[in-house]
């Protein structure tokens, strides 16, 4: 498990992909020579049970699920914020979706195939009365040299953002200084905005709920997958 740290923000003077992505190259002397395209689907329930813990079921481009937590622990000084990710491509085997299921603390109790396409695991979804909670379609443009990756994301809905990563934090720091345009930074994912900005939805104060007991969004058997992820690290 690799650890990295990150900001997300979203610029705020620049409508175009094509200029901001000139103006951060001549700026950071880097090129932007990879780009990917992802349509990202999240499932929940109906009482939005998932994502009101900072978790998320996810179906991308129609090929691989995801099932993503954030979580926050405290005895890691440096850096307290986890993220936990579980992901597999399709088609999925019985083994592999019950792995998952029993990570998100889903109860399943229909007879599953040994191999399962997407249409057949929408269904099952939807049969475990989970629905179509947020959509998100992002194209990404991808720079790095061996300090620090750029990425800008034209998100459909929601506007332009640049996430900077580094192993140094200081790196990410020097980098934030020396932006040539008016920002604001962000400290939500993608899912959480969209149901913030474009279905309404308000969003619980995640980082206080954090601060006042760290445990709060720990699923039965999850804090003893982390400890032994954290172990590895």
């Amino acid at each position: 498990m690799s650890e990295e740290n990150e900001i997300k923000i979203k610029i705020v003077d620049i409508k175009s992909l094509s200029e901001l992505i000139n103006l951060v190259e001549e700026t950071f002397k880097i090129n932007f020579n990879t780009t990917k395209k992802d349509k990202d689907v999240y499932y929940d329930l109906p009482n939005n049970y998932y994502f009101n813990l900072n978790h998320g079921l996810r179906i991308r481009n129609e090929n691989e699920i995801a099932y993503k937590a954030l979580y926050y622990v405290p005895e890691r000084k440096q850096n307290p914020w986890f993220v936990f990710e579980k992901e597999y491509e399709l088609p999925i085997s019985k083994e592999n979706l019950l792995e998952l299921f029993t990570i998100a603390n889903i109860n399943c109790d229909i007879v599953l195939k040994n191999s399962i396409s997407i249409d057949e695991l929408k269904e099952i979804l939807k049969k475990l009365n989970f629905i179509e909670h947020i959509k998100i379609n992002k194209i990404r443009q991808i720079a790095k040299n061996e300090q620090y990756e750029l990425c800008i994301d034209l998100v459909e809905n929601l506007g332009l953002f640049l996430e900077i990563e580094s192993h140094d934090v200081e790196i990410i720091v020097a980098i934030q200084k020396k932006l040539p345009f008016r920002y604001k930074e962000i400290r939500h994912g993608y899912p959480n905005l969209y149901a913030k900005e474009i279905k309404k939805i308000n969003i619980p104060d995640f980082k206080e709920k954090f601060l006042q007991n760290p445990e709060w969004n720990f699923l039965k058997g999850q804090k003893e997958i982390i400890k032994e992820l954290l172990k590895k690290s």
